[in-house]
């Protein structure tokens, strides 16, 4: 049985022992939003769906779920349940306006018997009365047809505004959900943690903007057992000089200013190292068969350059007052 897209988030959640609060703290999303998603009510949105692409995509950023996967099956679902609800809606239109047809029809039918009931009750005989009773019965059967006509017209006319009306809505607030995503996609960038090479032949790479990122996550695969050591400023932070770890290590840093982080492998076995999920390789040109592997990343904290900024500029004031 395939999986579907909320059933995946929910899962997803689970697995990261993350509750919808835990979410909602990270997204900014109304809890109330994130439990509709799950549970697939999209009825919760009041028919405003241009930001429920948002917040599904929103959903995935938060939980590592890769949005370009899934939003296909979004879009399409999104889709599907707007046109049933339209549907739904043009159905209860033309049931109302077909329920006043035969209130007409039959108006028109108890006045007909109850006119020729009378001239009977009345015994009036003669053929010019009785082509007048014709002419009469064809002019309200005529008048009867033309306001089937008339209704049946206003009503498709008012079906064809209202969808026309609903397509432009949907799609105005599709570009709007487009740009809105597009922003945040930016944003997320813009803060996102940034790693470069700095010098590929010594294995030294340069690691900044983290002024909202404090914390760097290194992973490490042994295919052989090895001993793993993070040394930052040349104290130990993770890891042992004697302990030996296999299939993988990984450990989260801290990093409150700007400094230099050594990570030694202790049996360099082609291990596969990632920083904040991003893959490096190591350089071996450098390096000796049987001697640790160093990596090198030299971090540049931004807020601490911000607040020494803050106090050259508070020295600068004071001197420019005395």
């Amino acid at each position: 049985m395939q999986v579907t897209y909320y059933q995946l988030l929910r899962q997803r959640r689970i697995s990261l022992n993350l509750t919808i609060e835990d979410v909602s703290s990270q997204t900014r999303l109304d809890p109330n939003f994130i439990r509709a998603i799950e549970e697939h009510n999209l009825d919760v949105f009041s028919n405003d769906y241009s930001f429920v692409r948002y917040f599904i995509h929103a959903y995935c950023d938060a939980i590592g779920v890769n949005w370009v996967v899934i939003q296909p099956e979004v879009d399409q679902d999104i889709h599907n349940f707007a046109r049933s609800k339209n549907q739904a809606l043009t159905q209860a239109q033309k049931k109302i306006a077909s329920s006043m047809h035969p209130a007409s029809s039959s108006k028109k039918k108890r006045t007909k018997n109850k006119s020729i009931f009378k001239w009977l009750s009345y015994k009036i005989s003669g053929s010019y009365r009785f082509s007048r009773i014709i002419a009469i019965g064809v002019f309200a059967l005529v008048i009867l047809v033309v306001f089937n006509g008339v209704s049946d017209m206003m009503a498709s006319r008012q079906q064809a505004a209202y969808q026309a009306q609903t397509e432009k809505e949907l799609a105005e607030k599709e570009k709007e959900t487009t740009q809105l995503a597009k922003q945040f996609q930016q944003e997320k960038e813009k803060k996102a943690m940034k790693l470069e090479v700095e010098d590929a032949s010594e294995n030294i790479w340069r690691i900044y903007n983290l002024s909202e990122t404090k914390d760097i996550t290194f992973t490490i695969t042994l295919p052989e057992e090895s001993t793993v050591a993070i040394y930052m400023d040349d104290q130990l932070v993770s890891g042992s000089e004697t302990e030996v770890y296999k299939d993988k290590y990984s450990d989260t840093i801290t990093v409150t200013s700007d400094c230099v982080i050594v990570l030694e492998i202790g049996t360099y076995s082609e291990n596969k190292v990632t920083v904040e999920g991003n893959e490096i390789e190591f350089n071996e040109d450098n390096w000796y068969l049987d001697t640790p592997a160093d990596y090198t990343f030299n971090v540049e904290y931004n807020q601490s350059k911000q607040t020494d900024q803050e106090e050259d500029n508070s020295q600068e004031a004071e001197v420019e007052e005395e």
